[in-house]
């Protein structure tokens, strides 16, 4: 004999209905996940009672008869129609749900690409202020650099002497000698 189950079905449809609150998806492997424990098998058969239950007992006898091989009622047709048309409203709000999720990741996504944008502009920006900062500090440490090399070619190299052509031999120059002269 099995050991028995570690999960019920009331566990089964609690997990489904918060998974579906959520806008997870709520199959038989998340709802595993989310319950942390059963097997997948035990999981779909108490998902597949729990659908079985919620249909008409009319329509699981027009089921049974249709299986044998009877020709479906007109009760059985109906059933089918109405399970299907819950069926049908219940994926059109789900397409609903999903529609509007979509529309607001979209939005979000416009936001944050418009950010993104931005803050690219503002990199670009920067970088090329950065870029024109670093072009001037160069020219102005070269135009510094320019002139103290004047400078010290100046003073280390002086300039010789103008010569006239004659030498003295030693002896004092007299400045004044020619005003000495005509006074």
């Amino acid at each position: 004999m099995g050991r028995p189950a570690t999960i019920s079905k009331f566990d089964v449809i609690n997990a489904r209905d918060a998974l579906r609150a959520a806008d997870k998806p709520c199959g038989i492997i998340a709802i595993r996940k989310h319950l942390g424990r059963g097997s997948p098998g035990l999981i779909g058969r108490l998902l597949r009672e729990d659908i079985d239950a919620r249909v008409p007992t009319s329509s699981k006898k027009s089921d049974a008869r249709a299986r044998r091989g009877a020709r479906p009622t007109v009760e059985h047709v109906v059933d089918a129609l109405a399970l299907r048309d819950e069926e049908t409203t219940e994926l059109r709000q789900q397409v609903i749900q999903l529609e509007q999720r979509v529309a607001s990741a979209e939005a979000k996504y416009a936001a944050v690409n418009a950010a993104l944008n931005a803050k690219d502009q503002e990199i670009v920006q920067q970088r090329e202020m950065f870029e024109r900062w670093r072009t001037d500090l160069l020219r102005d440490r070269t135009l510094l650099a320019n002139p103290v090399e004047q400078v010290t070619v100046t003073i280390s190299a002086p300039t010789p002497a103008r010569s006239t052509g004659k030498t003295h031999s030693g002896e004092q120059l007299d400045l004044y000698a020619s005003e000495g002269a005509t006074r």
